[in-house]
């Protein structure tokens, strides 16, 4: 018997034609709209998260001054950060950077690419990991002549070479060291893959302004590193210096992913207020078209429990495949956005749940208003018309 209700819930649904139609048609839009939501929702939280967790773990503030000229006193150079900021610096692991793009001889053929002079500590301050070989250390020097390489720079470099140089002013450079790739980092201005690091000369560090003063900040330490930009800017007043705080960074991506789930969560609730409403007129206007057959039904012995039950069968039916049609759709248009964008959002089993169980109980909620007034009508009523 329960069987044949849903049947002649199902026939019932077939009846009524355009009203199935739209009510299944805000359905499904309200279906994949949120499953889609929740798909690049968790793909963009996903990626902020994960440059979040870098900013946090490797906790730093850099200071650029592009101006390399040595006409402005005094000069930005590694002596005189060393010198009149050394109280203000000892409580934190600090490196010194002279970025030059530069030409460089790769297996005969050149290059326009980004060398560093730095020190030792260079890697260790900015989190750079080693793919291959070593990083610098403090036996090496620079009259040894070596370098560490980004991905992209190893890739121009033959491998079946055994010695591996690199011409920089007709200076032959060892590579010792491939760093691995690195991902945008935003408290990093400078592009680490294509770039060649060698160590900074005694001169160099005397008499050359850097471009790049960057402060490891300990996630434990209780110093007050704000104060260092003030003190950097009154010891170098004619020096333009532009700051990059990772710590202001990693709190601003915490107030962007809170500002998204905000964001989501008005979008998702905006899609389940217009289908609710849609559903809820739509029965409505089913109930006023379907009064005599109510009437008639109820004056044949039906309860109005199993007046209010045909409804929510028909209700149940039509959201659940509506749900299943709008969850294929928002599949379908993830990976069309992965073809022909190219925005790799990973597919997960739990959005097309949320979603067709969020669908289903909304509208099943909303019918049950109109449920609740078909089961209140009389008969007799219902016969007069």
């Amino acid at each position: 018997m329960r069987y044949n209700n849903w049947i002649v819930a199902c026939k019932s649904l077939v009846m009524q034609k355009w009203r199935t139609f739209f009510v299944s048609l805000s359905l499904i839009c309200a279906t994949c709209a949120i499953c889609c939501l929740l798909y690049f929702y968790n793909h963009a939280t996903e990626n902020m998260h994960t440059a979040l967790v870098m900013m946090q773990n490797n906790a730093m503030i850099s200071f650029s001054s592009f101006n390399t000229s040595s006409g402005s006193r005094p000069i930005f150079s590694r002596h005189n950060i060393a010198d009149r900021l050394g109280d203000s610096l000892r409580p934190y692991l600090w490196s010194g950077a002279l970025t030059q793009y530069q030409p460089v001889l790769i297996d005969g053929k050149r290059s326009y690419l980004h060398h560093v002079s730095t020190d030792v500590v260079f890697s260790s301050v900015m989190g750079l990991d080693i793919a291959h070989g070593r990083a610098f250390n403090h036996w090496d020097s620079p009259d040894n002549q070596y370098c560490l390489i980004g991905s992209r720079v190893a890739q121009k470099l033959r491998s079946s070479s055994s010695q591996q140089e690199i011409t920089i002013k007709n200076k032959r450079y060892t590579v010792i060291g491939v760093l691995k790739k690195q991902p945008n980092k935003a408290n990093i201005p400078l592009d680490i893959n294509s770039s060649i690091i060698t160590l900074m000369s005694d001169n160099d560090k005397n008499y050359r302004p850097l471009t790049t003063l960057s402060v490891q900040i300990a996630q434990s330490s209780n110093q007050d590193y704000t104060q260092l930009e003030g003190l950097i800017r009154k010891v170098f007043p004619k020096q333009p210096i532009y700051v990059h705080d990772s710590v202001q960074m990693a709190k601003g991506i915490e107030r962007q992913i809170t500002n998204l789930r905000y964001l989501m969560l008005s979008l998702g609730l905006c899609c389940l207020i217009i289908s609710n409403i849609c559903v809820v007129n739509c029965l409505l206007a089913t109930l006023a078209e379907r009064r005599q057959e109510i009437g008639i039904r109820l004056s044949l012995g039906a309860s109005p429990s199993q007046i209010r039950d045909m409804f929510l069968r028909e209700t149940t039916i039509l959201a659940v495949i509506s749900a299943i049609i709008g969850s294929i759709l928002a599949i379908m248009l993830v990976y069309g956005i992965r073809f022909f964008v190219g925005i790799a959002v990973p597919i997960t089993f739990e959005p097309l749940l949320i979603s067709f169980c969020i669908c289903v109980s909304v509208a099943i909620c909303a019918s049950c208003y109109p449920a609740y007034q078909a089961k209140r009508l009389q008969p007799i009523q219902l016969m007069r018309g």
